[in-house]
């Protein structure tokens, strides 16, 4: 149980303030009461866990790859999966995958991928996007946006209002750069200068160890591959 209540707290991390969410402030609000929370709360975790289901692209994947791991959809293993990559993507049928893509993008015959495919929120992200979107400077703005980065924390600027940090990661575009992200460490936890951090949405999201940048790094190689 533990392990399913990590992984709900690292996808609602994750999700906080992403392009669906912070459409809506009632539901985005309920994920940063979640994380923000000073004692656990079965009520909140219910809460924002049934915000995360109601996700159309994230709770599909989520299901996929627990299906195959043989795993709850929010067991901590699975989350990492879907936003940073590990093992257990390796167990997904390319099959399969292609079949849940398909509904998710609504086209009426299979698309036509790579078998090298993943069940990555990047490969979906690098990969997908071009259906969706329409102009090619738009959806590189959108997948630099929607991508999970690996990131370096560079500099830390404390403030009351909106608390920045200055990451260096590198662009779709392969670029290497410094940028000012928010930074809540009430809900991403403790950083300092020299962390590596997954960044997700000009946030930082949380500090990674060395195992998860280096699948982080793998899997995101793999799917730039998709530009």
């Amino acid at each position: 149980m533990k392990d399913v209540n990590e992984g709900v707290k690292t996808a609602a991390m994750f999700s906080l303030g992403c392009g669906n969410l912070s459409e809506n402030e009632a539901r985005n609000k309920i994920i940063l009461d979640f994380l923000q929370q000073k004692e656990p709360s079965s009520t909140r975790e219910r809460q924002a866990r049934e915000v995360m289901e109601s996700l159309s692209t994230l709770f599909p994947y989520l299901s996929l790859i627990g299906k195959y791991a043989k795993l709850d959809p929010f067991h901590k293993d699975v989350v990492e999966a879907y936003f940073m990559g590990n093992d257990l993507i390796e167990k997904v049928p390319y099959r399969e995958l292609l079949r849940l893509v398909s509904e998710l993008v609504g086209t009426k015959s299979p698309l036509v991928l790579s078998k090298k495919f993943k069940a990555t929120h990047n490969f979906y992200v690098f990969c997908i996007s071009p259906y969706v979107k329409s102009r090619r400077e738009g959806v590189l703005v959108f997948m630099d946006l929607c991508s999970v980065s690996l990131g370096v924390v560079r500099e830390i600027s404390p403030s009351k209002m909106v608390p920045i940090a200055l990451v260096e990661r590198k662009t779709v575009k392969g670029e290497i750069v410094t940028e000012k992200m928010i930074y809540d460490k009430t809900t991403a936890g403790e950083v300092t200068v020299g962390s590596q951090v997954a960044t997700h949405w000009r946030r930082v999201v949380k500090k990674i160890n060395k195992d998860e940048a280096k699948n982080l790094e793998y899997y995101n190689g793999q799917a730039m591959n998709c530009l």
